[in-house]
């Protein structure tokens, strides 16, 4: 499939070409430097610069004095602007109580995570955003969710929760209410729909539920933590298991608008999971943690295509824009840097759990009427 963002391959050109298993390496498979062919990959794999980007750190601070002291938890009352980049090795533990019986699988790992604690006022800023999700779902927008994604065939796990953020919007509050014991009932019938899901669709929808449960969830300060961080870690899970079963190739069938749309939804979902994780450690610790997965994770830098609605238009848009798939870490040191522009708060969001900077939104229209 063309190289225009519509693509979630992962393999590199020439081992699909010659359909031979491609091991990932980057920039080029060991298939490509024995062959000496070039190396062409659609999408940056997940061995990739944030990989070796985070490595770098790990062996920077091995040699800085901050990392022969033991590490410690930021807390919400540590000093973020003198907290360093904490590189800690984790092991992940399957979830406790109220969501240890949904039987997904969750195995235990060990991964690195990068720990920056963040000021307040972007701790703040963050959690607005998200706070806002489920009131953007309900109005018919979604940061993940491409709004013409779905159409008239919503799966039940998005029509269940647009239900419940529709609710929300009336009610006005949360906890101690009935629309909190719907919600707990929604979450453990999406856990157990993920688990049967019996295509990439399914998993998808159950996912992307998870995810709107969670922003639900977060916009009532009286909500169990501990609760919230075990759903954490399932959407974290489940969304790893996305990224995983991620299919090669789409159907013919899909005209290149649909095709980007569920693409790049599936893309944003992914990164949208480990926002909201991200908010969540953040009200709780004062730290946002990133991994390599994460930073890795591809990224359609033409964020302002998200924002057409129409196929002629965005065909249009598309067709002049020609740019290349970067990673969620080439995107944000793009946007800190400058070389970019948040055009939503999307990007905002990102940069800020990422990066730790507040940086002002530009219209949408004017980059469109620029192209």
């Amino acid at each position: 499939m063309a190289s225009n963002g519509t693509s979630l391959r992962r393999s590199c050109h020439g081992c699909v070409k010659v359909k031979r298993r491609c091991d990932l390496l980057f920039p080029e498979c060991s298939r490509c430097v024995k062959k000496g062919v070039r190396c062409q990959y659609v999408n940056i794999p997940l061995s990739a610069q944030a990989g070796s980007t985070a490595e770098n750190r790990v062996v920077k601070l091995a040699h800085s004095k901050q990392a022969h002291a033991k590490p410690t938890h930021a807390t919400n009352n540590s000093n973020p602007n003198n907290g360093n980049e904490i590189i800690v090795l984790r092991a992940t533990q399957s979830p406790s109580p109220p969501y240890e019986n949904h039987s997904l699988s969750i195995p235990a790992t060990l991964e690195i995570e990068i720990r920056k604690p963040r000021p307040p006022e972007i701790i703040q800023m963050v959690a607005n955003i998200v706070r806002q999700t489920p009131v953007l779902f309900a109005q018919g927008n979604s940061p993940f969710i491409h709004p013409c994604l779905y159409g008239k065939s919503m799966p039940k796990p998005i029509r269940d929760m647009r239900d419940i953020c529709s609710l929300c919007l009336s009610d006005g509050h949360l906890s101690g209410s009935k629309l909190y014991s719907l919600l707990q009932q929604k979450i453990i019938m999406l856990l157990h729909a993920a688990r049967k899901a019996a295509n990439f669709e399914e998993l998808l929808a159950c996912v992307q539920g998870l995810v709107l449960a969670q922003c639900i969830q977060l916009t009532d300060g009286n909500i169990d933590a501990k609760s919230m961080e075990r759903l954490n870690e399932i959407i974290i899970s489940l969304s790893r298991r996305l990224w995983a079963q991620v299919p090669t190739e789409l159907p013919s069938t899909m005209t290149p608008w649909r095709a980007w749309m569920f693409a790049e939804s599936v893309r944003r979902t992914i990164i949208y999971s480990h926002v909201v994780s991200a908010t969540v450690s953040l009200l709780n610790r004062g730290y946002a943690c990133r991994t390599p997965f994460v930073d890795a994770l591809p990224f359609d830098v033409r964020t302002w295509l998200w924002e057409i609605r129409s196929e002629s238009r965005w065909t249009q848009f598309n067709a002049n824009t020609e740019l290349p798939m970067v990673s969620l870490y080439e995107f944000t040191n793009f946007l800190e840097f400058g070389e970019s522009e948040c055009y939503s708060s999307f990007e905002g969001v990102i940069v800020a759990t990422c990066r730790g900077k507040q940086l002002p939104i530009r219209s949408v229209s004017d980059i469109l009427e620029a192209v």
